[in-house]
């Protein structure tokens, strides 16, 4: 016989605001002639302050807030062929957190939505070509892959994962002085490819242009990519933070491979305003992957911890712009996912991203 493949989905409308409705997940059958993979954020463990009746579960959010109709895929797997009756038992649980926070304005936010167990899509963004994503794109269909999507990349002989990170283009996309690096179709590593400084001296004069770190990737690691993922990416108008240096103002450059920005990966918190850090803030936008998971200067951070698969462990990763209060530090990443700044010659991890399709007024 044949075996089934599956995707276990919820089909839903929300209008509670700021990821504040989770979902956690858990399989509770043994059997081993079914796989399954849950999807979500990670695991809850005891130690995260949760009570002890959510310990093993997988947490997600429910990504989309605007009441429109949406699908978010909770888990995925296949039944092996089999004469026996099979099954496959989970259990699903939602909550309304309490962020500590007034909540007031989810007062008469609504929900509802169904499970649906279907046989996974022949085209996604996992299988199709990066030809196929491209045409997609350029042809207005790049919300057909849904952000958080991830698929595999095959450089120097070891596979890496990418994901969506961005498939929409606000209007702020196009003033003049604004960077494309968080507009349109937006693919990140989640993980870190490589760790290094991001110059060999310790300096963040000349900002993300002039970093060592910018002529690798655009050089070396560019070529390093498969070929045909090559010939679809896109040059991208990048603007980073000038740091200290007086007198400067931000920069702009045209890469193909770039770093994020502080405020692509969170917005300010209630605690903690990182747009005080980094002089480009205004000039760019917080990516979709990570708006939808809430991620702020002070809150949900684990969206945005990435890992050195190498040897499996969290890794600090780096940002573009250079800190403003030194001509030395730039921006980064912690290995719990909060912002945190680096001296430039330190080693932490590379994690770019890139686009695909059509640039926004021509840049």
């Amino acid at each position: 016989g044949l075996s089934m493949p599956y995707v276990i989905s919820i089909e839903y409308q929300n209008t509670f605001k700021n990821a504040e409705l989770v979902y956690f997940i858990k399989r509770i059958d043994t059997n081993e002639n079914i796989s399954c993979t849950l999807k979500g954020l990670g695991l809850v463990y005891e130690n995260q302050g949760l009570p002890a009746s959510q310990v093993g579960y997988v947490i997600g959010y429910i990504d989309d807030w605007s009441g429109n109709t949406s699908t978010q895929e909770l888990a995925y797997g296949e039944f092996k062929s089999s004469t026996e009756e099979q099954v496959l038992t989970l259990n699903l649980r939602m909550m309304f957190r309490d962020t500590g926070e007034n909540q007031d304005y989810n007062k008469g936010a609504t929900f509802n939505g169904k499970i649906v167990v279907t046989a996974p899509e022949t085209s996604t963004f996992a299988t199709d070509t990066w030809e196929e994503i491209a045409n997609n794109v350029k042809s207005g269909n790049a919300s057909k892959y849904r952000v958080g999507s991830e698929k595999e990349v095959e450089i120097g002989g070891k596979s890496y994962t990418v994901r969506v990170a961005n498939n929409t283009t606000p209007e702020e996309c196009t003033r003049e002085d604004f960077s494309q690096t968080a507009c349109g179709f937006v693919v990140e590593f989640v993980d870190i490819l490589m760790p290094g400084p991001m110059n060999g001296t310790n300096t963040n004069v000349g900002g993300w242009p002039a970093t060592e770190t910018r002529e690798l990737a655009n050089g070396e690691g560019f070529n390093n990519l498969p070929s045909d993922l090559q010939k679809v990416i896109i040059d991208t108008k990048v603007i980073s933070g000038h740091g200290n240096t007086a007198g400067e103002t931000n920069f702009t450059s045209t890469d193909k491979i770039y770093l994020l920005s502080a405020h692509e990966v969170c917005e300010d918190g209630t605690e903690s305003n990182l747009s005080e850090n980094d002089t480009a803030w205004n000039n760019t936008r917080q990516l979709d992957y990570y708006k939808a998971r809430n991620v702020t200067a002070d809150g949900h951070w684990s969206s945005a911890i990435k890992w050195y698969n190498i040897n499996e462990i969290a890794y600090q990763w780096w940002l573009r712009g250079a800190y403003y209060d030194n001509t030395s530090y730039f921006l980064n990443v912690g290995i719990d996912g909060a912002w945190t700044t680096g001296t430039a010659h330190d080693s932490y991890g590379f994690a770019p991203a890139f686009r695909i399709g059509e640039n926004v007024n021509n840049v």
